[in-house]
């Protein structure tokens, strides 16, 4: 005799599993777009819990003031100076095209010179490694940049995904916890850890990294280093390297400046990256990761440059969210199962 409940388990196991292969496929375009939109959705929580609150427990109308004020603080500056330094990219680009950079040509020679004392065939390209990078850089952000109603769809969409975790957020959480296997105590553990982790990657190490290149770039432009927005946008980059980061951008400006003769805004440059760039991660570290956990400096650069191999330029943000996930789960793994065997 055939066991009825037996058959009701495996019909509805293959239903759920056919079901759920088909909301993936349906739902894969967009996972980037709702990664990103939870993302967000967690750094701005406390906003919308603060608007929350002042508004009465008026949950539509907090959710859209929060999203207001992350497009106004964040979102739109950082699209407007991105955009900016891809035209400076390209700009400089076309220049080393046609070989009009007589900077370069004299930077060159500075550095030649001397090694051909002791290798004479010794010969330095600087124009051919910058013309490679910038060329990437076109390369990997033009299509972004001018596919205008591919990125509105998108920012469409990630604000309407905002909206609805900050509104909802908590009880979809909720009805995780109660649909996950593990013991509710491990997944809002989990969830807890996932939250202060991912807030202080966010929040610490990428906000300090685009302060870093803000403060970077601006001094390159009060003391006229060309392309200020572009070596900005660079210095944020570098600000991942562990031990060197916005040096990277700053040294070289220096001896820019050096080279073409501006002795005093070269003295200026140097002390402006030491005692401003240089110093401002040591002022407010401690403010943006309080409780939450901090990366390694190394694990985040890799996710960083991996992110944006993988994903493209979402990856800046998706790439330390994914090694913050990561990081979260290796501390339930130690409680669960090294704690429970120590």
């Amino acid at each position: 005799m055939i066991d009825k409940n037996k058959v009701e388990i495996i019909f509805f196991g293959v239903l759920f599993g056919v079901v759920v292969a088909l909301m993936f496929f349906v739902f894969k375009p967009f996972f980037t777009t709702l990664f990103l939109s939870a993302t967000f959705s967690l750094v701005l929580f406390p906003v919308y819990q603060k608007i929350l609150k002042w508004s009465g427990g008026r949950e539509v109308i907090s959710a859209l003031l929060s999203i207001l004020i992350g497009l106004v603080f964040v979102m739109i500056p950082v699209t407007f100076l991105g955009q900016e330094a891809f035209e400076q990219a390209h700009g400089l680009y076309v220049r080393l095209s046609t070989n009009n950079v007589s900077e370069l040509d004299y930077l060159t020679k500075i550095i030649e010179e001397p090694v051909r004392n002791v290798i004479p065939e010794f010969t330095l390209n600087i124009n051919q490694y910058i013309e490679y990078a910038l060329g990437w850089v076109t390369d990997n952000f033009k299509d972004v940049l001018f596919e205008t109603l591919t990125v509105i769809a998108d920012v469409f969409l990630i604000i309407i995904s905002m909206f609805f975790f900050l509104k909802d957020g908590e009880r979809m959480l909720e009805k995780l916890v109660r649909l996950s296997p593990l013991h509710d105590s491990y997944d809002r553990e989990l969830l807890q850890k996932t939250a202060l982790t991912i807030g202080s990657v966010v929040k610490g190490t990428l906000l300090i990294a685009l302060v870093q290149g803000f403060l970077a770039g601006l001094g390159l432009f009060i003391f006229g280093v060309p392309n200020a927005i572009l070596w900005g946008a660079l210095a944020a980059l570098c600000a991942f390297v562990p031990g060197l980061g916005t040096a990277l951008v700053v040294i070289p400006s220096v001896m820019y400046l050096f080279i073409i003769g501006n002795m005093p805004f070269a003295i200026g440059l140097a002390v402006w990256g030491m005692l401003l760039v240089g110093t401002i991660d040591n002022i407010l570290g401690p403010y943006l990761y309080k409780k939450g956990t901090r990366l390694h400096p190394l694990i985040v650069l890799f996710a960083v440059l991996g992110g944006i191999s993988f994903f493209g330029p979402e990856g800046v943000f998706l790439g330390p969210v994914i090694a913050s996930l990561f990081v979260s789960l290796i501390h339930i793994y130690e409680k669960m199962v090294i704690g429970n065997n120590a």
